[in-house]
């Protein structure tokens, strides 16, 4: 895993159904979250979570529609 890319979950296009949305829910490891706090230069990410769908627009297009819900510790930059 390199820092540029910290975390990734791809799907391949022709796994995703193409009548319905494909739904997902991901949750990183503690290792995963570990490598995207430094990634970004943070104190700690206990806990991040990307759950939603991606749904067939057309032909050949999809829309992302997902909800990202994380808890940082960042050093305070106002000191």
């Amino acid at each position: 895993m390199s820092e540029s890319n910290a975390y990734s979950h791809p799907f391949r296009r022709e796994t995703l159904a193409q009548r319905k949305p494909t739904r997902f829910d991901l949750v990183p490891s503690a290792a995963d979250r570990a490598a995207i706090a430094a990634a970004l230069g943070l104190i700690d990410l206990p806990a991040v979570r990307l759950r939603g769908e991606i749904r067939p627009e057309g032909k050949a297009d999809f829309a992302l529609v997902a909800k990202l819900e994380a808890e940082v510790v960042q050093a305070c930059v106002v000191t």
